[in-house]
């Protein structure tokens, strides 16, 4: 899942993650990204590729592991650090996936330790089991060899109905402090091995998705651009915020300060009985009620950004659904596909910060300003952030953010 953590905003798709709580549910279309225009050498565009948007908030790219190179779908998740792919062994429990990993078609592979010595990967909702690997990755225009990932022979029932015939596996893109030794990190070997310029990446997703009858899936829902921003996907210019240290986790989420929440208005008061909260952690409204509910503006690092009612309540013609939600347990917030849909968000890890600028719908071009190598130099990262002091009760948060 794609986020970033803070207090705790997340997505429909705080289904992975390895933190929880809600903000989900926004709908996009089928609407072709523009291509990234290489030109200036300052400018920090850099390679692209397309990411699809499975049933509305679940966010893939397409990868190939070994030699000859097999195919297959994962879900990107800014809040996790493992690439995993299901192995020939998982058959009988990865039932809901559409590819699986023949060790022995690869001419490349090995195992991590010389043996399959297994091991598990535990997220928000669900889990894996499976044995460290190596083997050569192929992502987009990326090639990196012997990479660490986890060949997987068991997913338990939460991560089965995640991957739903479409997903096979998922893509880690955590923080991990810009670590660059962390070897089965793929942010971080790309990084060390050149092939993440300027150590950033980013992404758009696409409000304007739309989604074909027979699949659930638009193939144009979101972009991601390696070493750099695409202008067109984008209207002014980013605010960078540092990274910060969570206490309970050190260096590992893309995580921000949180300060105050504004709330101009009221979103319930005495109209309760109109919210019906589901088994999914997110409340259904009453949609006339929802034409009424006031902006929200969540102040990160800050810098002020405000979700509209039309941000963050959706309705599929018959209902209405909040895309703010919880999970039990969480002391911080995540800030998922409601919050990146509208603002696009850029991961610096040489730096240490995100930034953010507003996102262009997926109908209309944008006109950012070109990323370069001084704007993020004066961005504000450079070095980790502080959480804010207890004594102000309202900055006592961080958020995380996570794209899935």
């Amino acid at each position: 899942m794609i986020s970033v953590l803070v207090a705790a905003l997340t997505a429909t798709i705080t289904t992975l993650g390895q933190v929880a709580a809600t903000t989900g549910d926004g709908a996009l279309s089928n609407v072709i990204a523009p291509a990234i225009a290489i030109t200036a050498p300052a400018k920090r565009d850099g390679a692209s590729l397309n990411l699809a948007n499975f049933g509305g908030g679940a966010f893939f790219t397409a990868i190939s592991l070994g030699t000859p190179p097999q195919t297959f779908n994962v879900l990107v998740d800014t809040g996790s650090d493992w690439l995993w792919v299901p192995g020939v062994k998982c058959m009988a429990s990865c039932s809901n996936t559409s590819s699986l990993f023949n060790t022995s078609a690869s001419a490349t592979f090995s195992y991590l330790n010389g043996s399959a010595q297994q091991g598990t990967l535990a997220y928000g909702l669900g889990s894996v089991k499976g044995a460290p690997a190596r083997d050569n990755l192929t992502w987009g225009p990326v090639t990196l060899p012997n990479v660490s990932f986890y060949l997987v022979d068991y997913e338990d029932e939460p991560m089965k109905r995640q991957n739903t015939g479409f997903g096979d596996g998922i893509l880690g893109l955590a923080f991990l402090g810009g670590n660059v030794s962390a070897d089965h990190s793929i942010v971080q070997l790309m990084t060390a091995k050149n092939q993440l310029p300027s150590g950033i990446f980013s992404i758009w997703l696409n409000q304007s998705s739309s989604f074909d009858s027979d699949d659930s899936v638009d193939k144009h829902g979101g972009r991601m651009v390696f070493g750099g921003a695409d202008p067109t996907l984008y209207d002014g210019n980013f605010t960078f915020i540092p990274v910060i240290r969570v206490v309970s986790v050190p260096d590992y989420f893309w995580g921000v300060s949180l300060g105050p929440v504004g709330v101009k208005g009221m979103l319930a008061g005495s109209n309760m009985d109109k919210f019906k909260y589901n088994a999914q952690g997110y409340y259904s409204v009453d949609c006339k009620l929802a034409e009424t509910f006031p902006d929200i503006t969540f102040v990160l690092g800050g810098n002020p950004f405000t979700l509209t009612v039309t941000d963050y309540v959706g309705s599929d013609g018959k209902t209405c659904s909040m895309g703010i939600g919880t999970l039990a347990g969480m002391d911080k917030w995540i800030i998922g596909d409601i919050f990146l849909y509208k603002y696009y968000s850029v991961y610096d890890v040489k730096h240490k910060q995100v930034g953010f600028a507003l996102a262009s719908n997926g109908t209309v071009s944008g006109h950012g300003l070109p990323l370069t190598d001084s704007i993020l130099a004066q961005g504000g990262g450079s070095g980790f952030g502080t959480i804010p002091t207890p004594s102000n009760v309202a900055n006592r948060h961080s958020w995380l953010f996570r794209f899935c």
